[in-house]
């Protein structure tokens, strides 16, 4: 949850000072600040929410085990991609074996917020 408010305020302060510096790219805000962090924002501030009320209440159906289950193999893998990548690469090994395989690990992850969006409409009936 503290990643998903940190992540975009720090991608909407930086792009606003590159827009004191160029006051030309202040399209750069909404591009690249602002659809950033909205994206970043839900991907990871709302599933923490959502795992903080559940885990506050204590009432968890399997749907939600699954899914926390699910992110927090995600958020471990991708983790340990990293580290096994900066140990045996440069800069630029690590960065495309993120692009790579760090897309294919988010398939759990999105499988995890999909399950949620799934357990909402569910509870709902």
């Amino acid at each position: 949850m503290v990643l998903g408010i940190i992540i975009p305020l720090a991608a909407i302060f930086i792009q606003v000072s590159d827009y004191i510096r160029n006051p030309l790219a202040f399209s750069d805000i909404f591009t690249e600040g602002l659809f950033f962090g909205i994206i970043v924002f839900v991907l990871m501030f709302l599933p923490g929410f959502k795992y903080y009320k559940i885990s506050e209440k204590g009432d968890s159906n399997k749907i939600e085990n699954w899914a926390v289950w699910l992110m927090a193999a995600t958020i471990i893998l991708e983790v340990a991609l990293f580290v096994l990548l900066g140990a045996t690469s440069d800069a630029e090994g690590t960065a495309w074996g993120m692009a790579i395989f760090g897309g294919f690990l988010l398939v759990p992850y999105a499988v995890g917020i999909l399950l949620l969006i799934v357990n909402f409409f569910v509870k709902k009936k």
